[in-house]
């Protein structure tokens, strides 16, 4: 746990409750661009917004510290939060395939926090508008079903072999169906993948000669 998470004073702890990691699956870094954070508490069948301010350290944790915390936790016992996070030219998913991390909050009083063992991990996949670096080889397209629709948040992916090392590109597609996938390490024909719900495509291109036209790939 890392040291931020927890705040001795006066006896007192400032501590989260909820511990997420946000990642940038092109960088493997934090993600970059200013963040738009959100939280709500389910409300029987209904999420109501929490107005709680969150920390987000260079490293790319994001917590809510002091969320949770009572001076009388047994009354409280435990509710569920939904955690949100955007950024510019990415699109999150939770390691499960939720856009948003959800997690269960235990109160706890002012010297006695309950804290994660181990963090949630939002990733953040290049959307069709997300800057890669000047010079990164990308191959634009779109997904569709099989009545011509566009559809959402589809895994679309290609791996080549990287000094004997298999390494996977991997994109999501847009609420348009657009996606624009990096090819670092291809050259020449190049299978690329496309996979939602049991439902799959795959397209063959040549690398560098077809990245200047945008390919259409259909689930089935």
């Amino acid at each position: 746990m890392t040291d931020w998470l927890h705040l001795q004073r006066e006896r007192r702890v400032a501590a989260s409750p909820v511990w997420i990691k946000l990642r940038d699956t092109f960088t493997g870094s934090a993600p970059l661009g200013p963040l738009a954070v959100a939280i709500e508490r389910r409300t029987g069948a209904t999420w109501t917004p929490v107005r709680h301010r969150h920390q987000v350290t260079p490293a790319g944790d994001l917590a809510f510290v002091n969320l949770g915390r009572s001076r009388d936790p047994a009354t409280t016992g435990t509710f569920d939060v939904r955690v949100t996070v955007d950024c510019a030219g990415t699109i999150p998913e939770a390691l499960n395939g939720d856009p948003a991390i959800t997690t269960t909050v235990t109160t706890w009083a002012p010297d006695a926090p309950a804290t994660p063992a181990q963090p949630d991990v939002l990733r953040f996949f290049p959307g069709p508008e997300y800057r890669f670096p000047a010079g990164t080889p990308v191959l634009a397209g779109r997904v569709v079903d099989s009545n011509g629709d566009p559809v959402a948040r589809v895994r679309v992916f290609s791996t080549a072999s990287v000094h004997g090392v298999q390494a996977t590109e991997e994109v999501r597609t847009d609420a348009r169906g657009y996606f624009r996938l990096p090819l670092r390490w291809s050259t020449g024909a190049t299978d690329v993948k496309a996979a939602l719900g049991g439902r799959n495509a795959a397209i063959t291109v040549s690398v560098p000669a077809d990245l200047p036209t945008t390919q259409q790939m259909t689930l089935t």
